[in-house]
């Protein structure tokens, strides 16, 4: 497998929930391809953009869960392009967002961790239903979505609505008793298996699926009016909050945004959420905002304080060290260690050996991580793991 094609298909497999690369590596594999100018029609779009790679699948064995297309109509999702958010990882990167649209209203919402689902919706009717991958190249999981959609649903026009599935946390057990615990490690994984294999689930199982909306273009002026428009139409829609003018001065702004973030956090838990941090966005949709690749200016995704990747310890009890035709990649075994959603850790990604090497590593030797993706254990070291504690530590 090239590097061309280590490219195309994590970023498939990442979208279909089985990521085959750790972010730090798809990170560096995705520079090099943006340093050279390859794969320019991927690079510079959003990985939800993608079509599926059947060639690729079939080369290499991998089994496509769907087939590639629906034989309901997509022309309406297609036209509807995804955008990322930029995620900021320090209050210093927060405050120059905030400083950069001084003056502009905005909102905070909990970033929602959970299947990313596009939905066609017109007026009472749910047309179809596509999780990431637009151009009819998603997973047509219309069938499944019929049963979470509001009873009394009504939208004023044809829309396009997107939002998360999950199934949360405290009911995850009812589904590894029930049925293969493996496809229910997580309330991600869990929700994946009920949408896509929805005929081997049965009403009762459906009651502890959620869908929460977050976006429908062209629903409001606002997005708080757009939260509303969804609400009234029977959606559950994520905690939020239109947030006051900021403070001027950079450490009367780090209260104001910590006390912000500490309400946020006790009403994601008090909701029972599955959330990977903030979003925090111009609440006016009127405001035009540069659209660099797939990042839109106008959010930013908080991924710090109580959203930082919680730090790990394990016993290294092996090192194993692959070369590829490219570069060296290694990874290590420890001891079991249970994670905070549930999961064991077995194997970390340590990427080159030579941070086994700098931080003289071995068997034997305690090694810290962080798990990335809700699937991916990865070695801390340096400025992550100097990042994260700090984090933990305010």
């Amino acid at each position: 497998m090239n590097y061309h094609e280590s490219y195309i298909l994590a970023r498939y497999m990442y979208c279909i929930g089985s990521p085959i690369l750790t972010d730090a590596t798809y990170d560096k594999l995705h520079d090099i391809l943006v340093e050279k100018g390859e794969l320019k029609e991927y690079t510079c779009r959003c990985y939800e953009d993608d079509p599926v790679p059947i060639g690729l699948l079939e080369k290499f064995g991998i089994l496509r869960l769907q087939k590639e297309t629906t034989k309901r109509d997509t022309s309406f999702l297609a036209e509807d392009l995804s955008t990322s958010i930029c995620k900021v990882e320090s209050m210093e990167e927060t405050y120059q967002f905030f400083k950069k649209f001084r003056g502009a209203s905005k909102i905070v919402s909990i970033k929602m961790d959970g299947v990313n689902i596009k939905s066609e919706i017109d007026k009472k009717e749910l047309k179809l239903s596509l999780t990431r991958g637009r151009k009819a190249q998603g997973f047509d999981v219309t069938d499944a979505m019929l049963k979470l959609m509001p009873k009394n649903m009504f939208l004023p026009g044809r829309f396009v609505v997107t939002g998360e599935a999950f199934v949360p946390q405290q009911h995850l057990l009812h589904f590894k008793e029930k049925y293969d615990s493996s496809k229910h490690k997580t309330t991600r994984t869990s929700a994946l298996s009920i949408l896509r294999r929805y005929q081997s689930y049965d009403d009762k199982d459906f009651e502890f699926l959620k869908f929460y909306a977050f976006y429908a273009d062209g629903l409001g002026q606002t997005v708080e009016e757009m939260y509303k428009h969804l609400e009234d139409a029977g959606f559950c829609v994520p905690p939020y909050m239109l947030l006051e003018a900021e403070p001027d001065s950079y450490d009367e702004f780090c209260i104001w945004l910590t006390e912000i973030m500490d309400r946020m956090y006790d009403l994601q838990l008090k909701v029972g959420l599955p959330a990977d941090g903030l979003v925090i966005q111009l609440n006016d949709n009127s405001i035009q905002t540069k659209i660099t690749n797939q990042y839109d200016e106008r959010q930013i995704a908080v991924k710090f304080s109580h959203w930082s990747s919680k730090i790990y310890d394990g016993v290294i009890t092996s090192i194993i060290i692959e070369q590829r035709r490219v570069f060296c990649c290694c990874k290590v075994t420890i001891e079991p260690v249970i994670t905070s959603d549930g999961c064991e850790a077995v194997v970390i990604n340590t990427f080159n050996p030579s941070f086994l090497l700098n931080n003289n590593l071995k068997v034997g030797s305690t090694i810290q991580f962080a798990r990335q993706s809700g699937t991916v254990n990865v070695f801390c070291n340096g400025t992550m793991l100097d990042i994260n504690r700090k984090s933990l530590e305010d």
